[in-house]
């Protein structure tokens, strides 16, 4: 394991590429703006993590075929938090290069402007996605990765239909806290399902909820009235 933090360096070295037996790298906190293109030539590494703002990826990151875990937490669009308030227009959309990594397991695309999932389709063998803060106007795309097991999608206040996801029928942990789905319908849909985030959710159709067994995090009356029904079952 390699971890670089506050330690100054904008550019890695070529050299870097010496390190045959890397499995994981981490940066954060260096006035990095480039993805390290020299990741991209260690078919050994299996987790990167940037923690720096940069300006996109490279289309060569589709050679990284061994990758299993990316965290761009914060990394895209300089951080962008967005909600159902702002404007889009200056984002820039998901590297379509993202959906070229076919055994990615795990991706954190947290407050990264992200307004469009369609790159993501095509990765079939993810299990956690962590999303928030995105401007996404649906989950259809998502509904094609039969083995999540975690997503986040937390403060993804513009989409309406959730539906899609009752595909997803591996769902261990899911967040939707601060979103407004129409219903909650389809969570009758997820028999894996342990833990469940809907704190600050806004729907009228909760009933769905209260059919469950899980982990439940919540407002106080929907946690209140959530107690209550399992006392009944």
């Amino acid at each position: 394991m390699l971890e670089l933090i506050s330690c100054g360096i904008s550019r890695l070295p070529d050299a870097l590429a010496k390190l045959h037996s890397l499995r994981t790298f981490e940066i954060r906190g260096c006035p990095m703006t480039q993805f390290p293109e020299v990741l991209t030539r260690m078919p050994k590494l299996e987790t990167v993590h940037i923690g720096a703002s940069i300006a996109g990826l490279p289309p060569s990151l589709g050679n990284m075929t061994g990758l299993r875990h990316l965290g761009l937490g914060h990394a895209l669009n300089k951080g962008a938090m967005l909600s159902k308030w702002d404007d889009i227009k200056t984002m820039k959309a998901l590297p379509k290069v993202l959906g070229e990594l076919s055994n990615l397991e795990k991706l954190d695309l947290d407050c990264c402007g992200v307004f469009d999932v369609e790159p993501l389709r095509t990765l079939k063998k993810l299990r956690s996605l962590s999303m928030s803060w995105s401007a996404i106007t649906t989950v259809e795309p998502l509904a094609d990765l039969t083995e999540l097991e975690e997503l986040s999608i937390e403060h993804a206040d513009r989409v309406r239909d959730l539906s899609p996801l009752a595909r997803c029928r591996k769902l261990r942990s899911l967040d939707i806290s601060n979103t407004r789905p129409k219903s909650l319908d389809f969570l009758r849909d997820l028999p894996a399902l342990q833990k469940l985030n809907v704190e600050s959710i806004e729907t009228k159709r909760i009933d769905a909820l209260y059919d469950l067994e899980v982990e439940l995090e919540a407002d106080d009356e929907v946690k209140d009235q959530y107690a209550a029904r399992a006392r009944l079952r």
